[in-house]
C-alpha cells in the first residue's frame, strides 16, 4: 500500500489517477501528466520514489497498482529535466513487463543523454543479461523515434555485438535483430563474424541469409529455402517430415493380374 502522505500534492494525484492511457510504445497517446497536474523539475525526486513503489493488487485501492507506471511516464514527459533521473535502474524489473516497457519508451523522451545512461547501464558489471536486452531495446526504440540519432544508436549496438564471443547467443540474436531493423549495413561484417563463430541464436535474429536479405544486401533468390530458415525452423521442419514418414503406412505392391500370363 502506498502512503500518500509521503508525496507532495502534484505527484500524489498520480496515485489515484487510475488505468493507463495508450500502450507502452505509444507515448504520443499517453495522458498529459505534466500539463494536467502541473508537474515540474522539482517533482522529479518524488516521482522517482513513486516509480519504485511495489505494484501490488489491492481491491480496495485498485488505482494504486498503476501509480509507478504513471510516474515513469511523467518522468518521460518532463524530458531533459529527467535525463539523469535513474530511469534505467527500473529496467531491472524483469517480472513486470508493463513497467519496463514504459521505461523503455520514457527513455526515448528525455534527450540524447539517455543514450549515455543506457551505455553505462549496459556495461555495468552487475546488470542482469535480461536487463541488458531491455537496454538494447531502448537504444533501438530511441533510434526509431529520433532518426537523427540513428548513427550513434547503431554504434552502441555494434559495440555491444563486438563482445559476441563472451556473451549469450540469445543476446547476440537481439542485437542483430535491432541492427537489422535499423538497416545497419555498416554492421554486416561484424554480424557475419558472429554467425561464423556460431554465437547467434538465429530464431531471434533470423538466419545469416535472412539477415542479408533484410539489410538489402541480397535477395531471397540468392539462397535456398533452407538457408533462409533459422536452425530451429529447420529442425522443426525435419522433425515434421520424419513424423509424417513414420505415420504413413507402407503401400503394398499392386497385383497386376493377367499381365504377362499366357493367353
Amino acid at each position: 500500500m502506498i502512503n500518500r502522505k509521503d508525496y507532495p500534492h502534484p505527484v500524489k494525484q498520480l496515485i489515484t489517477h487510475g488505468a493507463l492511457d495508450g500502450g507502452p510504445f505509444e507515448p504520443e497517446q499517453w495522458f498529459d501528466y505534466v500539463g494536467h497536474y502541473g508537474l515540474s523539475e522539482i517533482d522529479v525526486p518524488p516521482l522517482l520514489t513513486l516509480m519504485t513503489e511495489a505494484r501490488r493488487v489491492n481491491k480496495k485501492r485498485a488505482k494504486e497498482f498503476y501509480a509507478p507506471i504513471h510516474a515513469v511516464s511523467a518522468l518521460g514527459q518532463l524530458g531533459d529535466m529527467a535525463a539523469d533521473s535513474g530511469l534505467t535502474q527500473r529496467l531491472d524489473q524483469h517480472e513486470d513487463d508493463d513497467l519496463v516497457e514504459n521505461v523503455v519508451a520514457a527513455l526515448t523522451m528525455v534527450g540524447p543523454r539517455a543514450l549515455d545512461r543506457l551505455k553505462e547501464y549496459y556495461y555495468h558489471p552487475f546488470t542482469h543479461p535480461d536487463s541488458r536486452s531491455r537496454a538494447l531495446e531502448a537504444i533501438w526504440f530511441y533510434a526509431t523515434r529520433h532518426p537523427e540519432q540513428r548513427d550513434p544508436c547503431v554504434q552502441l549496438l555494434m559495440q555491444a555485438l563486438e563482445s559476441y564471443r563472451r556473451q549469450a547467443t540469445w543476446l547476440n540474436g537481439f542485437i542483430i535483430y535491432y541492427l537489422t531493423r535499423l538497416k545497419a549495413t555498416e554492421a554486416a561484417a561484424l554480424i557475419s563474424q558472429a554467425f561464423d563463430a556460431g554465437q547467434v541464436q538465429d530464431d531471434i535474429s533470423g538466419s545469416w541469409a535472412a539477415v542479408q536479405v533484410a539489410l538489402g544486401l541480397a535477395t531471397e533468390a540468392d539462397f535456398s529455402p533452407d538457408e533462409l530458415l533459422s536452425a530451429e525452423d529447420r529442425q522443426r521442419q525435419q522433425a515434421q517430415g520424419e513424423s509424417t514418414a513414420k505415420s504413413t503406412p507402407a503401400k503394398r505392391p499392386l497385383k497386376l493380374e493377367g499381365i504377362g500370363s499366357a493367353s
